[in-house]
């Protein structure tokens, strides 16, 4: 998937941890979102939305990748864009 926006969101469940890529590199901290933690990961805590990106201003066409480590993930398949 690539966006181009200003926020990246996505709905999610369960108890897991994931460690998230922006174009082919770990997420930087000038990108990241307030649901990331220690740069690069995303705690998921129980069904939400989270808010894995920020670019300031837009800056142009982003891929991100999720890598979820755990079990229980609940993706609903939802992402969100600003």
């Amino acid at each position: 998937m690539t966006y181009s926006a200003k926020s990246v969101n996505l709905v999610a469940g369960g108890i897991v941890q994931g460690i998230v890529h922006e174009d082919n590199s770990l997420l930087s901290n000038k990108s990241k979102g307030v649901d990331i933690v220690d740069g690069h990961k995303l705690l998921i805590d129980g069904p939400r939305l989270y808010n894995i990106a920020n670019h300031q201003p837009y800056d142009g066409t982003h891929s991100p990748i999720i890598d979820i480590k755990g079990k229980g993930f609940q993706a609903l398949h939802i992402f969100t864009f600003g």
